[in-house]
Formats: structure tokens, C-alpha cells, sequence
């Protein structure tokens, strides 16, 4: 055994170049995440971690999972270690150190299983126990067994996702109550069952989790009596996820219980005024509300003593003009508001200290008017987020007050009869928007993105407007940065000329619809070295066959639906792109379905056929 120390420790003083850049990241936070085949850093500086308590058997195990970049995924905290070494008895302090992200590839029979069950077990042992105390099971198959044993080696858990997990219906709850030890503080704090099965909620024994914080139920078969029971049950519940629970009637909820609810989400849910009206009225300290898509709810007489409500999202509601101004005369906090979709909402009762504290609003596909806008702008000094997609009275004509929002950074006006006049406007007053939506504006030339001042735009979507391949290269040269770029169905486009070097930062490109060919692929590949989310449904010249797709070495995404790709095209991207993580390839008639692929490349999730 000491003889393996001795290597492990000289691999250590080879490693510095490693270890030098884990100690830059850290100036900039205080949070350093370890990449899966990097070296792990030393203790020769103060704020580096070291890793030489930890037994090295353990070690070896630990790097038979930092092999595969899907496996499992170690986060530290370095400030917590920093304060817990500090302390003489260190050697007795507990650290909730790895973050564990699980996949299917790790719950596999046989002996990466069990490596993982031990690898657990070590870590808690030695000079420096380090304890999981995160895992997240979402979209695996985990069975009952399994998830039972680890209830039983892993006793810290804080945060359990089980997320999709279909296979899971009878896991052994009383062996994690007794892992437990019946200290309170050892509870799970955070539980997310999205999409999970009836049969898995309808047999937890709710009492185990009386001090759960977050619980997301969202997607399940959940009735009013199991809800009625979780909610008794689990009093200190601060966070709810209700989203889709389409079985819910929401009749006598006891909603008094929940004294420290500050967010709920009832998405999508079957509720109306009456069952939704002792919300606001008895969780005082209420602070996210999101009702979108609950068609049946107008917000009439309601109670707000939730004085402290900072995000109000009501999209696709039946809310009026009146009940708007009641609520935004109560909720002098309101930061966050989306009223997006909703027919009967009018904008004339905005008033100056109504607005004074929004940050973010959203009236996308309303009855907004230039006036109601201007309203808006002149009385929203701190105004981050303006969303007004498909607002078809907006004109955009006159002197809108767009000097009156310089701190702006989101704005999106697609589908509306914005100019290129007003659009010059925002670029002179607004100097930090990084995000633009244009898509679908009919009236605009890109002229005000030709102009001579830089912008720091990093998202830029020009769907379904007409761009050319000379317009596209100046705006390149106005926008330097750019990271985000969307150009579906603009059919000016001919992939000839466009210079992509002048856009070398972008990382993220959509080119749904068009009309490029393999030699316009080809030049965006050989330009685009930071790319990792490409889009290129419906793009029906490709052959994506003798590509240079090593020259996007950080492609996580690749998205060829509909197009003429290749058996061999497709290996050739799997082949040359080692971090590429999805790949969709509907309706690729020269796929076979027969294809190996899948089983080749299991780091892959496929979208297939």
C-alpha cells in the first residue's frame, strides 16, 4: 500500500499545470468544479483541496467513474472545507462534499454497481470522510433494490431527484427512516418525483419527510387526498411543484398548514377562483405564484396578504383589467409579472408606483397599445426583461421612451411591426441588451444592425426575416460577441459569402429550414471552433458526409432531422466530436433502423427515428 502512495503522490507533482488552473478558477469563485479526466489538484496552496486523505483504493475507484462524463460529476465546496480544516478535530467533521449525478451506464448488473455501492462506503471512511449527500436518478431505471440499498450506505442524502424513474414503485422507505438514526436534521430537505408513477407516491410514508423544504410532484396521477396527507405531513414545506397534477380537484386543501410556503407552481392545473382564492389570502410569506395555462382562473376578489409576492406569472389566464390594478396596488413588491395571452388584460390602469420595482415583464400576444408601452417604459426605470411577441396593436410609431430603460437586456419583439427607425433607437439608449428576439418582423432591413457603434449582443434571433449573406457579415462585424445565433427559414440566405471567422465566438446556431449545402457547413465548421449546439432540421442539401466535425471539438448537440445524413455521415460526428452528448436524427430516411449505433455509442442519448 505504500508503495502505491508513493506513485499516487508523484503522479500528484506531475499534475501542476492541472493544478495551476484549478487554482485560477477559484479567484473568480468559490466553487471549483473538477472536470471528469483532470488531475485532482494538491494541497500547495491555501485555497486548493487536497485529496491525499482519501484512501487510494478509494481513489481507484473514484476514477473508474471520472472515465465517463455522464457517470457521476464531484462539486466542492472549497469555502465549507476550507472552514471545516481549520478546525483541530477536523478529522471527526462529516463533509457534504460530492454532488452525484447517476445514469443508466452506472446502475448496469454487475460490477460497476457494486464499485459504486463501494466507492459510497469508502468515502465515509479515513482521516477525511466525505459524504454524498445529492443524487439525482432522473430518467434511469432504477429499481426498488437498488435504490434501497443505497438508502442504506448513503445515510447524509439532502437532495434525492427520482425524477422519470418508471421502474420505481415499492422502494423500502423504513431503511432510509432508519439510516435516518431519527435525527431530524439528517431528513431529506429536497424531493423532486416529477413524472413518476401513482403507485411510487401513493406509497411513501409522507411522515418520514416532515421536514422537507422543495417537493416537485409535477406530471403525476396525484389525487386531492394524497396531497391533503403530504401536505399534514409536511408543514415546513417552503417550495411546491404541482405542475399538469390533472387528477387534482384542489377541495379542501389545507392550505393553512402551509404557514412557510413561499412558492408554488400550479401550471396546467384543473383549478379555478374558488379553489385557488385561500392561497394568497393564507400563506402569507407567499412569494412566486405561477398560475400560466389555467384557463379557468380571472383572480376575482381575492385576498392578497402575501404582501411580499415578487413573481406573479399568469400566463393564459382569464385575469381582467380590474382585478390587475388591485393586485398591483397590494403587491408593492412585484418584480417578475407575465400576463402573456390573456385576452382581457388592458395596460391604461399602469401606474408610476405600481412599476417602480419591476424588473421583468411579459404582455406577449396582447391588446398592448403604443401608449399603454409608453406607460410602461417611462415608469419601469429598472426594467431588465420586456417580452412583446405577436402584440399586433403595437405600432411602434413616435418617440417611444426608450432612454427611460438603460438598464434593459432582454427585449423581444418578434412578430410585431417594429422598424428599423425605433430598432436604432434601442440600440442607442439601450447599451446592455444581450439578448434580441426579431423573428418574424417583417418590416426591418437588418440596416440597424449595419450600423458603426458595437453592440454586446450574445443572442440574436433573425427567424423568418430577410437577411442576406452581406447583411449577415456586417452585423457579424457590429456584434463581436455573439454566442447565440438563429436563422431558421430565412430563404435570402445562400451560404456563399458569409465570412463565419468575423463570428468565431458563437456557440450556439440554428439554421432550421435553410438552404445550406455541405460546402456552407463545411465553412461554418472550419470557423466555428466554440460551437456546441448546431440545428439543422429540414435542410434538406445536406449530405453531412467528409465534414472537417473535428474541428468542433465542444459539439454537445447536433440536431438533423429530415435531412439526407448517412450511416457513415453519422459515425463520422460520433467519431470526431468526444463531448457531443444528443444527437436527433427523425425521419433521416438513408438511416437504417436496424442500426448499431445505439449500443456503440452509449454516452449518446439518441433521438431516433
Amino acid at each position: 500500500m505504500w508503495f502505491i502512495r508513493i506513485i499516487f503522490y508523484i503522479l500528484v507533482l506531475f499534475s501542476a499545470p492541472a493544478i495551476y488552473s484549478a487554482q485560477k478558477s477559484l479567484k473568480k469563485s468559490d466553487e471549483l468544479i473538477i472536470p471528469l479526466r483532470a488531475q485532482f489538484p494538491s494541497a500547495s496552496a491555501k485555497s486548493s483541496v487536497s485529496f491525499l486523505d482519501i484512501p487510494t483504493d478509494v481513489l481507484r475507484i473514484i476514477a473508474t467513474f471520472l472515465e465517463d462524463k455522464e457517470i457521476c460529476k464531484f462539486r466542492l465546496i472549497c469555502t465549507d472545507l476550507n472552514s471545516r480544516f481549520s478546525h483541530a478535530n477536523f478529522n471527526q467533521q462529516v463533509l457534504p462534499f460530492p454532488t452525484i449525478r447517476v445514469t443508466d451506464r452506472t446502475l448496469d448488473l454487475g460490477k460497476r454497481f457494486m464499485l459504486f455501492k463501494k466507492m459510497l462506503i469508502q468515502l465515509q471512511k479515513g482521516r477525511m470522510p466525505l459524504v454524498p449527500h445529492k443524487f439525482d436518478f432522473s430518467s434511469t431505471s432504477i429499481t426498488d433494490k437498488k435504490l434501497t440499498s443505497l438508502f442504506c450506505i448513503a445515510p447524509h442524502i439532502k437532495k434525492l431527484s427520482i425524477n422519470s424513474c418508471f421502474e420505481l414503485k415499492y422502494p423500502d422507505w423504513n431503511s432510509l427512516y432508519i439510516a435516518f438514526d431519527s435525527r431530524p436534521h439528517n431528513q431529506v430537505k429536497q424531493l423532486s418525483l416529477l413524472n413518476c408513477s401513482a403507485v411510487l407516491i401513493k406509497n411513501i410514508p409522507w411522515i418520514f419527510f416532515s421536514n422537507l423544504k422543495a417537493l416537485n410532484v409535477g406530471q403525476t396521477d396525484i389525487g386531492d387526498q394524497k396531497l391533503n396527507e403530504i401536505i399534514k405531513c409536511c408543514p415546513n414545506i417552503t417550495a411546491l411543484g404541482l405542475k399538469m397534477c390533472t387528477e387534482l380537484n384542489f377541495k379542501k386543501t389545507p392550505w393553512e398548514a402551509l404557514t412557510n410556503l413561499r412558492a408554488i407552481d400550479f401550471t396546467g392545473d384543473s383549478i379555478n377562483d374558488t379553489t385557488l382564492r385561500p392561497v394568497p389570502a393564507l400563506c402569507v410569506n407567499l412569494k412566486e405564484l405561477k398560475i400560466n395555462s389555467c384557463y379557468a382562473v380571472a383572480l376575482s376578489h381575492f385576498v392578497w396578504n402575501c404582501k411580499d409576492l415578487s413573481v406573479l406569472k399568469a400566463l393564459s389566464t382569464d385575469i381582467s383589467c380590474h382585478e390587475l390594478e388591485r393586485i398591483l396596488g397590494t403587491c408593492n413588491y412585484l418584480k417578475n409579472v407575465n400576463f402573456s395571452q390573456c385576452p382581457r388584460v388592458g395596460f391604461n390602469i399602469l401606474a408610476k408606483k405600481n412599476l417602480a420595482l419591476i424588473k421583468r415583464i411579459n404582455v406577449g400576444s396582447t391588446n398592448i397599445t403604443d401608449d399603454q408601452l409608453e406607460n410602461i417604459l417611462k415608469n419601469s426605470p429598472f426594467l431588465l426583461k420586456l417580452h412583446l411577441y405577436g402584440c399586433d396593436l403595437l405600432k411602434f410609431k413616435g418617440n417611444l421612451s426608450w432612454c427611460k430603460v438603460p438598464f434593459l437586456t432582454d427585449l423581444n419583439v418578434g412578430a410585431t411591426a417594429i422598424n428599423d427607425k425605433q430598432l436604432e433607437k434601442i440600440f442607442t439608449h439601450c447599451k446592455r441588451l444581450v439578448k434580441l428576439k426579431l423573428n418574424s418582423c417583417k418590416k426591418i432591413s437588418t440596416t440597424s444592425l449595419e450600423g458603426k457603434n458595437s453592440l454586446d449582443l450574445k443572442t440574436l434571433l433573425l427567424d423568418d426575416t430577410l437577411v442576406f449573406d452581406g447583411s449577415l457579415n456586417k452585423i457579424f462585424h457590429r456584434v463581436p460577441v455573439l454566442e447565440d445565433l438563429s436563422l431558421c427559414i430565412c430563404e435570402a440566405l445562400l451560404f456563399k459569402s458569409i465570412k463565419w471567422e468575423r463570428a468565431s465566438s458563437i456557440k450556439r446556431l440554428n439554421l432550421w429550414g435553410t438552404k445550406i449545402s455541405d460546402t456552407g457547413l463545411a465553412d461554418i465548421l472550419n470557423n466555428l471552433p466554440l460551437l456546441e449546439d448546431l440545428t439543422l432540421h429540414e435542410c434538406t442539401g445536406l449530405r453531412a458526409s467528409g465534414l472537417p466535425w473535428n474541428k468542433v471539438k465542444h459539439l454537445k448537440t447536433v440536431a438533423l432531422n429530415c435531412t439526407a445524413i448517412t450511416e457513415k455521415g453519422l459515425r463520422e460526428i460520433l467519431n470526431s466530436c468526444p463531448e457531443l452528448k444528443k444527437v436527433s436524427v427523425f425521419y433521416c430516411e438513408k438511416l437504417h433502423r436496424s442500426s448499431k449505433l445505439l449500443h456503440q455509442y452509449p454516452h449518446v442519448d439518441f433521438r431516433y427515428w
